[in-house]
Parts: C-alpha cells; structure tokens; sequence
C-alpha cells in the first residue's frame, strides 16, 4: 500500500475550546476541545475531543477522535485513531487504522494495519495487508487481506481472501466466500456455553461461521456451516455442517461433523 504523503506545512496552531468553526486550511494543527467545524485540507494534525465536523476531504499526518466527528469527505492519514464515535461518506485511507469506538464508512478502506476493537462498518470494500480484530466487523463488499485474525464477529456481504486466516468464534460470523491459503476457525470454550449453546438453539440461530464456499490449502475448521469446502488437506471439527468436501490430499472428520457428500479429486 502506498504511504498517504505527510504535508509539510507552515501556518499556525488552532484550538476550538467552546463553539467555533473555519472555512481555510492554513493551520497545520488542529485541535477540536468543544464543538467545531473545519474545512477540508492538509492538516499536521486532527484531534478531536468533543463533537467535530469536517466539510471536505482532509489529509494528515494524524487523525485521532476521542469524541463524535463527521467527516463529509474523505480522510487519508499516517496514523488513525478513534476511540468515540465517527462517520466518514467517502474514502478511509490510512497507514494505521485502531478502531476503539465505533466507524462507519461509507465508501472504502485502505490501509496497511487494521485493529478493530469496536464497531467497524463499511459500505464498500475493505483492503489492508493485516488484521487484528476483537470486535464487530461489517463489511458490505469484498475484504482482502494478507493476514486476518480475529476474536469478535464479523459479517462479510461478498468474498473475505487472506493468505492466512485465523479465527476464534466470539459469536456468528458470515461471509458469502472465504479463500486463502491456511484457513483455521476454532471456537474457544468458556463458562457459559452449554447456556450460550441452548439459546441458540431455541431461537433457530446459526452459531458459529456461515459460508457459501470455503476454498484453501489447508483448512481447519469447527462450529462451520457451508455450502461447500475445498482443499488439499481439510479438517471438520465438532459443530460442522457441511454439504459437499473436496480434497485432494486428506480429509478428516470429528465424530459429530456433519457431510452430505465428500469427493476427492
């Protein structure tokens, strides 16, 4: 991915600390204590600590919201950092996106290191060389990643593609097609799953990983329903619900794994 550019810019310091809005982007940092209202532009740096909102696309070398921002625009940054509350209608691009609060995006996400620990939403596609997520991920279009790990849930509306995808079951997690190289998706047991395990099945509720089609080398999965599984060597744990399995090498299958059809080819 290709690094946003760091403007160098001269200029002034600004600091909202009641009510206040600017209409240029001459100041090099901008610091939103209050409620505020700025322009799109280059900025050093946005912080917002109260209610933001940004008219305009903005490029910076930082972008950190403790508060609520509104970005009507698009946002391309070094470093992002959201711990409050943020909506954004164009294009999130970023060399380091940390996500503590809650994002939604209406247009796409770039960035190089994604960690999600709140509620991330976007309407289009996601791309990022890695993954780290341990909270609620929704993403309307395709996500494609080099590394993706995650111990929340996610929903994915068309295809999630990582060379590497680890994933320990925190609630349901969807995605329409999931391909990659190493594919492992494990349920971690805890105190409260036998209770956990009676809801679901009174409300006729998947629990656990729901696919079409699931495609890779080396696949390792449990709590997984899907349409069809594909791999060299593919491995279905307790809690799997699968149509049809394609091996080439190996296939095994736990006692209450659950396949309509197998075929090796």
């Amino acid at each position: 991915m290709q690094k946003p550019d760091s403007p160098d810019l001269p200029g002034e310091d600004l600091r909202i600390n009641g009510a206040g809005a600017i209409s240029d982007g001459r100041y090099r940092q901008v610091s939103i204590n209050g409620a505020g209202a700025i322009s799109g532009g280059k900025y050093r740096r946005v912080n917002i600590n109260g209610a933001g909102a940004i008219s305009g696309d903005v490029e910076c070398e930082s972008f950190t919201c403790h508060g609520n921002a509104s970005i009507n625009g698009s946002l391309t940054a070094q470093s992002c950092k959201i711990f409050g509350a943020t909506d954004l209608t164009g294009v999130l691009q970023a060399e380091n996106l940390d996500i503590r609060g809650e994002v939604k995006i209406k247009g796409q996400c770039n960035t190089r290191q994604l960690k999600v620990e709140g509620v991330l939403t976007i309407s289009e596609h996601l791309t990022a060389e890695e993954v780290k997520l341990r909270g609620s991920l929704q993403v309307d279009g395709d996500c494609n990643a080099e590394s993706f790990t995650g111990e929340g849930s996610f929903i994915i509306g068309q295809m999630l593609n990582a060379e590497k995808i680890e994933v320990s079951l925190h609630g349901d997690c969807q995605a329409r097609e999931i391909g990659g190289g190493s594919i492992r998706v494990t349920r971690r047991k805890h105190i409260l799953e036998p209770i956990d395990k009676l809801f679901h099945l009174l409300i006729n509720h998947p629990h656990g990983l729901t696919a079409e089609v699931i495609e890779g080398d080396e696949l390792y999965l449990q709590s997984t329903r899907a349409k069809v599984v594909r791999g060299k060597k593919v491995y279905l744990g307790s809690g799997c619900d699968i149509e049809l399995v394609e091996y080439s090498e190996s296939c095994e299958l736990a006692e209450d794994a659950r396949v309509k059809e197998q075929k090796q080819g």
